[in-house]
């Protein structure tokens, strides 16, 4: 009854005019609020294929944003490779290998201090170098001289090694311009294992699962060593998440985009 009196006060003229069911109080208030059409949801191939093309362009990956998502753990690898090669100049100084006694030896270790080095991808830190006690023995390492010659070259060769994978041929490369003289096998062998496992560390890391798009592309990267710029092909699997955010999932470097390389590498990321 109350709710009759109110409607009758704020609407008098519609109350006493009409009769009709939906001039009653309560079809008066509905009238109040205009019919909301529903969205018609449009699912052609054309709709979806306009969207798709759309989203690949705003969203698509470059060269730089590759580099990026893996500088991280390139970084890293050079770190690996600095410091390996510091000890075995440190071997060589000394003229013994770790807790050998040998009356060819010319000096002790004395654990390690930390410093930063510059790269050509940016800035590594906590690098741990050698400390010696050995007379007369002021001169720097030359590993570390050499490394600030040869930076442009080094560092695109473990681009390298982190497209292509790690080979003994390829880690000897980085290696011989950092020591300078002929390196045992065993050494490559305990270095490529270090590189191996960096790598791996990108390939096989924790990804979240928030995805709401999975694209797949083939990019063209340039990596510079050498003196040269060398082209590489990479077939590249990358998320967007609700926020817009990119991220790189996985990648593999490959000829061309042939059919059977897309496969070998969507089957990849199965395993």
């Amino acid at each position: 009854m109350l709710l009759d009196k109110a409607i009758k006060k704020a609407y008098p003229l519609t109350i006493e005019k009409s009769k009709r069911k939906e001039d009653t109080p309560m079809g008066i208030v509905t009238k109040i609020y205009e019919p909301v059409k529903p969205l018609e949801l449009d699912f052609s191939e054309e709709t979806i294929d306009r969207r798709l093309t759309e989203l690949v362009k705003t969203t698509k990956v470059t060269e730089g944003d590759f580099w990026d998502s893996v500088n991280s753990y390139v970084l890293q690898t050079i770190k690996r490779i600095v410091e390996g090669c510091l000890e075995e100049e440190v071997r060589l100084i000394i003229g013994a290998d770790w807790y050998e006694h040998t009356p060819a030896r010319e000096g002790k270790r004395s654990g390690y201090y930390m410093r930063g080095l510059i790269t050509k991808y940016g800035l590594i830190e906590g690098l741990l170098v050698p400390k010696l006690r050995k007379k007369k023995y002021k001169q720097g390492f030359k590993v570390l001289k050499r490394y600030a010659r040869r930076v442009d070259d080094i560092d695109g060769l473990v681009r390298e090694i982190f497209l292509a994978g790690v080979s003994t041929r390829r880690v000897g490369e980085v290696i011989k311009p950092l020591l300078g003289y002929q390196y045992s096998p065993q050494f490559v062998s305990d270095i490529l294992k270090q590189i191996d496992r960096e790598v791996m560390r990108f390939h096989e890391r924790r990804i979240s699962d928030d995805y709401i798009y999975l694209l797949f592309d083939g990019l063209t990267l340039k990596v510079r060593y050498n003196g040269k710029v060398h082209k590489k092909k990479v077939l590249i699997a990358y998320g967007i998440k609700k926020t817009g955010q990119r991220e790189i999932i996985d990648y593999t470097l490959a000829k061309g985009e042939s059919t059977i390389a897309w496969e070998s590498f969507v089957n990849n990321l199965y395993i």
